[in-house]
């Protein structure tokens, strides 16, 4: 939409913007809620591990895109955002159906409670 405006280019735009910004705020909300609940003796430094993450993603962004987007256009850096997005996403599959094998099955390493 960005590399070829039209008309109404700016709805897909927002719309891919809002959702990257959902992302960025309920994945490691639902994440960390997930660690929680798992690994509870854990709970803060899960905690600190998610807020650096989202806070390096973050940076990243609006760091390094603004150049980028200059320098190539807005399909490739947003192509590749999206596709790192959706790859992530595809992560979530294996703990829907293994999930808690692998609590029980890591529990193993987890401190005393």
């Amino acid at each position: 939409m960005a590399q070829n405006p039209s008309e109404l280019g700016w709805v897909g735009l927002q719309f891919g913007f809002g959702s990257v910004m959902f992302g960025l705020m309920q994945v490691p909300s639902v994440g960390f809620n997930y660690l929680i609940d798992s690994y509870g003796s854990l709970a803060g430094d899960c905690f600190v591990m998610v807020t650096t993450s989202r806070a390096i993603i973050t940076f990243s962004w609006t760091f390094f895109m603004g150049e980028w987007v200059t320098k190539r256009g807005p399909a490739e850096p947003f192509g590749i955002f999206g596709m790192l997005m959706g790859l992530f996403s595809v992560f979530v599959i294996p703990f829907l159906f293994w999930g808690k094998r692998l609590r029980i099955w890591s529990a193993k390493w987890l401190p005393e409670q």
